[in-house]
């Protein structure tokens, strides 16, 4: 759903929604409806939608046109993922899907230097005292997921893990996690430019941070998150999604429009393809191929128009060549180019955030995005219609 759509609010489509709706509530589609990972993926879905009634983009407000028609919706909505609903205890048994993929040997565990472009599953990944750190951020102004921009934009439905690995065993990602985190001096004044109004952020990160090696990886994991049917949110086991960037040279020029940043690393993405994870193949995740192209709703990329009801010339030039995307936001050589660190896309207004990456673990970053999302008021609104007779 795009963010200015008016798709499922007039018309037709609008009309077909709250039937169906009507439908499951009168029929009880929920008890028709017994395998729990379908349960939960159902459920997932349709909170997206809710969610989307409440905020057209995310965490954006005030722009919400059709009110009355996003209060129907949201009225049938939050009785159907309600009855939906699992038990914290089923949530917590749902399959680890990217264990699956692993044990299935369906793709390699290590990046491979002399094939770059091959996508690779590390079986070691969540491994806590193996060489990929979960890492976590911090801040003053309450619970801080390490991947805040990406976490705003799914609003807090799914979890997101980051990791890092130095070449070499745990100590050397550790090691350097230290040393980062204790640079006295990691911001410097915008040199002063004559007849210029300065406006923005007064600082800059310092040119002289240190620096990790080439063979540095690092992932970025999203796991689904679910409403219980007590009305609490929970992190499952389901991951939707795991992204990984592998540095193949760091440059030192700290332009975010460097031409070489593009071919400084290597870029993989493994999603998640339902029928698969419903037939138990792979775990459902399945690598994006080098040259596959998709409708991406970031505005910085695609503008903020509509592509479904713009010509066919419009829509074309939506799509985007998926991998060559995270270049536009993970730009920059080596550390500078890790936003879960310089805070870049997730600082608070007229604050500088807290300039460090710490060493974690899985719960916790988990406890963070769920603590987050309890203070969100699209949360609240679907608590609230929930406590509805």
């Amino acid at each position: 759903l795009w963010w200015n759509t008016k798709h499922l609010l007039t018309g037709r489509s609008h009309e077909d929604a709250l039937r169906l709706l009507d439908e499951f509530w009168t029929k009880g589609g929920d008890r028709q409806i017994h395998d729990p990972l379908k349960r939960a993926v159902l459920q997932h879905d349709l909170w997206t939608v809710f969610e989307w009634t409440a905020h057209p983009f995310g965490y954006h407000s005030g722009t919400e046109e059709y009110p009355a028609a996003r209060r129907a919706l949201q009225q049938r909505l939050a009785q159907a993922i309600h009855r939906l609903a699992l038990p914290a205890s089923v949530m917590a048994s749902l399959p680890d899907n990217y264990a699956a993929a692993v044990k299935s040997r369906a793709f390699a565990t290590r990046f491979d230097p002399q094939q770059p472009e091959k996508p690779f599953l590390p079986d070691d990944l969540f491994d806590p005292q193996g060489p990929w750190v979960c890492a976590g951020s911090s801040s003053n102004f309450g619970p801080t997921p390490v991947a805040l921009a990406h976490t705003r934009f799914y609003s807090g439905r799914s979890v997101f893990l980051a990791f890092l690995h130095l070449p070499g065993d745990r100590k050397a990602t550790l090691d350097y996690l230290n040393k980062l985190n204790n640079v006295p001096s990691p911001w410097v004044l915008q040199p002063r430019q004559p007849n210029t109004v300065h406006t923005g952020d007064l600082f800059d990160l310092s040119p002289h941070l240190p620096q990790f090696p080439v063979g540095t990886q690092v992932a970025l994991v999203r796991q689904m998150v679910l409403p219980t049917d007590a009305g609490q949110l929970a992190a499952t086991p389901i991951t939707e999604s795991v992204q990984f960037r592998v540095y193949r040279r760091i440059g030192t020029k700290l332009q975010e429009s460097d031409p070489e940043t593009e071919q400084s690393q290597s870029f993989f993405e493994f999603d998640l393809q339902r029928a698969d994870l419903f037939a138990g193949q792979a775990g459902g995740l399945h690598p994006v191929p080098a040259d596959e192209a998709a409708y991406i709703t970031l505005q910085n990329i695609t503008g903020s128009d509509d592509f479904f009801e713009s010509s066919g010339e419009r829509r074309v030039s939506h799509l985007c060549p998926v991998l060559k995307t995270c270049v536009a936001c993970h730009g920059g050589p080596g550390i500078y180019s890790v936003n879960s660190f310089n805070g870049r896309f997730s600082g608070h207004l007229g604050h500088q955030v807290d300039l460090a990456l710490w060493p974690s673990d899985v719960p916790h970053e988990r406890q963070e995005v769920l603590t987050w999302k309890q203070q969100q008021y699209d949360w609240g609104l679907l608590q609230g219609f929930s406590a509805l007779p």
